[in-house]
């Protein structure tokens, strides 16, 4: 409720460099309004009160130390296929390699008929049945350094006469 068409900050510093600006918000549109610092002059008489102002500091205060912002791993996207009699990994062989840290959204579907993946539990990959024209079955899994080693998985689904056939995971640093 309060309209103001002038205004003045007072910014004070012990000789550090400064960067001074503004940003106003239109009422009436929402509109935000970038407004630069003006260079150094002295405030309007009247509108600032010298004597009761503390003394500023004579050193460099000492400047907190950031908090680091944490990065995010970027994900690897991986496609393992299953097919009579077989898995397959982006199009290519049996098995595939994760390394510790690194986060991976595995997408697992069929070709052909019903197959069950058995799973991955030691790194977090769960048991599933794919079924031919569903929606892909994602999983998530981020090996850590106690899962490093080869993890084996296998179609756990009757799918035909060549059905225990397997695929493997191996986990390094």
């Amino acid at each position: 409720a309060v309209t103001t068409t002038n205004a003045h900050a007072v910014v004070e510093s012990a000789g550090l460099p400064l960067f001074t600006y503004a940003a106003v918000i239109d009422n009436a549109t929402t509109d935000p309004i970038f407004v630069i610092g003006a260079e150094d002059e002295r405030a309007p008489a009247g509108t600032v009160d010298v004597t009761a102002t503390p003394p500023l500091p004579t050193s460099t205060p000492s400047l907190p130390t950031p908090t680091p912002t944490p990065t995010e791993v970027p994900v690897t996207v991986v496609n393992l296929t299953a097919e009579q009699f077989r898995w397959r990994f982006d199009g290519g062989g049996t098995s595939f390699t994760m390394r510790v840290g690194q986060v991976y959204e595995v997408h697992m579907r069929t070709l052909d008929v019903t197959h069950g993946f058995s799973g991955v539990p030691q790194i977090g990959l769960q048991q599933a049945a794919l079924q031919p024209g569903a929606a892909e079955i994602v999983e998530i899994a981020r090996p850590t350094a106690a899962q490093v080693g080869t993890h084996s998985f296998l179609c756990d689904i009757v799918c035909g006469s060549g059905h225990g056939f397997q695929g493997s995971i191996r986990v390094t640093q």
